[in-house]
C-alpha cells in the first residue's frame, strides 16, 4: 500500500511539472516530446540464456543417508512478448506477459551416487508497468507475478515429479 501510494504521489507531482514545463516549451517552440506516441499494443521475441543453482534432498535410506545433490543449472531460452502501453503527456502505464520455453537444467551426483537433476521446462510472466517520456527515450520500472515448471529426478529410486513454482520479478528499463 506504500508503493502505490508513493507511485501515485510521484505521478501528481510529476504530472504537475510536466504541465509547467509544457507551457514554458510551448512558448518557446520547442517540442517537450517527439512526435507520436507510445500508446498502442506490440508484441516480439526473445531469446536468451538462463542460468542459477538447485539443490535437492531425498529421504534417508537404510545404509545409504540423505540423498544431497547441489548443483548448477543453465540452458538457452526462448519465448514471445505481449502487451499495451497507455501514454497521457509524459507518463506510460502498461501491462505486458510473457511465455518461454527453457532447456534450462542441471544435474549431479547424488550422496548415493546416482544422477539427480532439475529441469526448468517453461516459464511466463504479467507485468505491470510504469514509465516517463524523455524525448524519444522510455524509462520504465515493471514488476509482477512469475511462473515455472520445474521438473525434479533421482534416478536412484527412482523418483520424479513436476511443480509449478508461482514468485515475482521486477525490473526496469531505457
Amino acid at each position: 500500500k506504500v508503493l502505490i501510494g508513493l507511485v501515485v504521489s510521484a505521478l501528481v507531482g510529476l504530472n504537475g511539472a510536466t504541465a509547467s514545463a509544457d507551457g514554458y516549451l510551448k512558448e518557446s517552440g520547442r517540442s517537450p516530446v517527439a512526435s507520436g506516441s507510445w500508446t498502442g499494443a506490440y508484441f516480439g521475441v526473445s531469446a536468451g540464456y538462463g542460468w542459477g543453482n538447485s539443490s535437492q534432498e531425498s529421504i534417508p535410506l537404510a545404509g545409504f543417508g540423505a540423498a544431497d545433490g547441489s548443483y548448477r543449472m543453465s540452458g538457452a531460452v526462448i519465448g514471445g512478448t505481449v502487451g499495451y502501453n497507455w501514454q497521457r503527456d509524459r507518463v506510460l502505464l502498461g501491462l505486458e506477459g510473457d511465455y518461454g520455453w527453457s532447456g534450462v537444467s542441471g544435474s549431479a551426483l547424488c550422496a548415493e551416487g546416482s544422477a539427480c537433476g532439475t529441469e526448468m521446462k517453461t516459464f511466463g510472466t504479467l507485468r505491470g508497468r510504469i514509465g516517463v517520456i524523455s524525448q524519444d527515450m522510455l524509462i520504465y520500472l515493471t514488476g509482477g507475478w512469475a511462473v515455472a515448471d520445474v521438473k525434479a529426478y533421482d534416478r536412484f529410486d527412482p523418483q520424479e515429479g513436476s511443480k509449478k513454482r508461482w514468485g515475482w520479478t521486477i525490473g526496469g528499463g531505457l
